[in-house]
């Protein structure tokens, strides 16, 4: 199974929830992420480095949570945290900083950790809730083969759902096929 190839400065790293609950320096720099992606976004409570893994693993119990934190010259803009659910890899919190999105990076990291589900979990399947409003990211699942799942149950008066279900069953066919596309993309941020 080929591999996502990052130009040279970048640098993709796994990680465990137990590494982060114990790092806090790692910690301050993935709260300079969410601090930059969210920061015109309205929020009930502040983020601190305190209660970062709180806030981004929600209900996820965190020992059973992996993260995968994507770095250019050593520093974090990007990450996507994902857990072993029965019959799929359940990904959640994929984030790219704004100033860098759309250059083909959460395509790798879905990629990534598509490539974790089929070689070490054994499971050829992605799942994860996409907010409504984030059509390039429902493409990207879309070309993994993705469908949309909705999410509860509602009335016809109720205002539609922020968010929706997507999942992808791929072989490794498929998955090599979108690994290439994605390494294609990737070779237009070499200088």
């Amino acid at each position: 199974m080929q591999e996502i190839e990052f130009p040279e400065g970048f640098e993709l790293v796994d990680y465990e929830t137990k590494i982060l609950q114990r790092d806090a320096q790692l910690r301050i720099k993935l709260l300079g992420i969410f601090q930059e992606i969210f920061s015109d976004s309205p929020t009930d409570e502040l983020i601190h480095e305190s209660n970062l893994l709180d806030h981004v693993l929600g209900f996820h119990e965190p020992c059973l949570c992996f993260w995968s934190l994507l770095f250019h010259e050593q520093q974090p803009i990007g990450m996507i945290t994902y857990i072993q659910y029965t019959n799929t890899m359940f990904v959640f919190n994929l984030s790219i900083l704004p100033r860098i999105q759309n250059k083909g990076l959460g395509s790798a990291l879905l990629a990534h950790v598509a490539v974790k589900a089929l070689t070490r979990f054994k499971q050829p399947s992605l799942s994860g809730n996409v907010n409504t409003d984030k059509d390039k990211l429902i493409d990207a699942y879309k070309t993994m083969g993705a469908i949309e799942y909705p999410l509860g149950i509602s009335s016809k008066q109720s205002k539609p759902p922020s968010n929706i279900r997507m999942k992808a069953d791929f072989n490794e066919q498929e998955l090599e096929l979108f690994i290439t596309r994605t390494n294609i993309k990737l070779n237009d941020l070499l200088p």
